[in-house]
């Protein structure tokens, strides 16, 4: 708790129990800390966003209030809401919440990808490299690799 920055990582099935307890207790000066700042990043899912109405445009920052994601995420959207009121409660800690997409390479999320890199790479068999249509296949996937994804939190910190 005396750290400068604290980085809590939703995507790779943290214990949502753990995450919220960290905020709460970051919620509070602490005494020992005094005016110390500290950053809370939070590495947040865009499955928060799951059955938000799209509308007309694409989602900008003002769109926040208005995600709503499915009852499964539904705990991501509440640890999001309590981490972002925490400055007001604290006002020496700094709150950024990062909502990337799926993350890939270096083995993250292999269940996501795996059969479309398999397929892909197997690109000389016609019957194997077939990449599965999903829907009308006009669907909009955002992705992330991990070492861009890492140089985002870092630029943050």
């Amino acid at each position: 708790m005396t750290s400068d920055i604290i980085v809590i990582d939703l995507l790779s099935g943290a214990d949502p129990t753990e995450s919220e307890t960290i905020i709460k207790i970051l919620r509070q000066p602490l005494q020992e800390n005094g005016s110390k700042p500290q950053t809370l990043i939070v590495i947040s899912s865009v499955m928060a966003w799951v059955n938000t109405s799209k509308g007309q445009a694409d989602f900008t920052d003002a769109d926040f209030g208005k995600r709503t994601p499915t009852p499964k995420y539904q705990f991501i959207k509440n640890i999001e809401n309590l981490a972002l009121t925490a400055n007001k409660v604290n006002p020496n800690l700094k709150v950024h919440v990062v909502c990337s997409g799926l993350p890939y390479g270096n083995g993250e999320a292999n269940d996501v990808f795996y059969e479309f890199f398999r397929r892909a790479w197997l690109s000389s068999h016609p019957d194997l490299a077939a990449l599965p249509i999903v829907g009308t296949g006009k669907n909009s996937l955002p992705t992330i690799h991990v070492v861009d994804l890492a140089m985002c939190v870092r630029m943050l910190a």
